[in-house]
C-alpha cells in the first residue's frame, strides 16, 4: 500500500484487506443501492431469465476481529454485524430457485447467509485468504514484531511471509473459479472482501497494485456480467 511504513500505524484508507471501520454512512448508501438490484430480481430482470450469466458477490457482515484490526481466524459475526445482515433479510427473500446461491466455508460467511435468509451451498473457492501464522493476531502486533514482513506483504502481491496465501494466489483462485462458472444462469455468492477485490481485478484485467484502491464494505454487493470476452464489472 503506497506510503505505508511498518514503523507507524496505518491510516484508515491504507488498512489491509481484512480490516473494516465504522461504516454508518457507507452502510446507509449500500442499503439504498441494494434496493434496485433486488427490485429488478422481483421483476425477473437479470435473474433466472438472462441470456448470459450474472454474478453478485456479497461481502460478509462484520466481525469483532475486523473492527479490532485483527487478521481473520474463522471468526463469528459480532452482534452488530448480525443485526446489519438481518436488517437486509427481506431484500434477499425474493431470491428465486433459478438463482444459485453459494457461500464461503468460513463461519462469518455462513452466518451472514443464515441472517440474510438464503440457503447457500458451500464452495471452497470462495474461502478467505490463508493468513498463516498471522491468523488471529492484531495488525499492530505484527507491525511491531515483523515490520519488514508486513511491508513486503502489503507491497508485493506475490509475498506470503506469514506462510499462508499470497494475494497473487487468491487472484488466480478467484479468476479460475469465475471462468469455470456456467455461461448461463445467475449466481449470488457470500464471501470475503479480498475475494471481491480479486474478482474486480480479474474482470477489469487490472494490475495487482490497484487492490489498495478498492474499498469493500461489509454486506456490499458487487455485480458482474458475463460477455463474449469474459466477465465485466456491472455498475448499476
Amino acid at each position: 500500500m503506497p506510503g505505508y511504513s511498518g514503523a507507524t500505524a496505518p491510516d484508515l484508507h491504507r488498512l489491509p484487506h481484512f480490516v473494516t471501520r465504522d461504516c454508518t454512512r457507507e452502510r446507509r448508501a449500500i442499503e439504498n443501492r441494494l434496493q434496485e438490484p433486488f427490485r429488478a430480481l422481483s421483476d425477473g430482470v437479470g435473474y433466472g431469465v438472462s441470456a448470459q450469466a450474472s454474478l453478485r458477490l456479497v461481502a460478509h457482515a462484520a466481525t469483532h476481529a475486523m473492527r479490532a484490526g485483527c487478521f481473520p481466524d474463522d471468526d463469528p459475526l459480532d452482534e452488530r454485524g448480525l443485526a446489519e445482515a438481518t436488517a437486509l433479510r427481506d431484500q434477499w427473500s425474493i431470491a428465486t430457485e433459478a438463482t444459485t446461491v453459494l457461500c464461503s466455508p468460513a463461519r462469518c460467511a455462513r452466518q451472514s447467509a443464515v441472517a440474510l435468509g438464503v440457503q447457500a451451498s458451500i464452495d471452497a473457492a470462495l474461502r478467505d485468504a490463508d493468513y498463516g501464522c498471522w491468523r488471529g493476531k492484531r495488525l499492530r502486533d505484527v507491525t511491531r514484531d515483523a515490520p519488514a514482513d508486513l511491508d513486503a506483504w502489503i507491497h508485493d502481491p506475490r509475498s506470503a511471509p506469514h506462510g499462508g496465501e499470497s494475494f497473487e494466489s487468491v487472484l488466480r483462485r478467484v479468476g479460475a473459479w469465475m471462468d469455470a462458472l456456467p455461461a448461463q444462469g445467475d449466481v449470488i455468492a457470500i464471501t470475503h472482501a479480498v475475494v471481491v477485490r480479486a474478482a474486480i481485478l480479474h474482470a477489469l484485467r487490472a494490475e495487482q497494485d490497484a487492490v489498495p484502491r478498492i474499498d469493500v464494505v461489509p454486506l456490499s454487493c458487487t455485480t458482474f456480467a458475463l460477455s463474449s470476452d469474459g466477465w465485466k464489472l456491472a455498475a448499476g
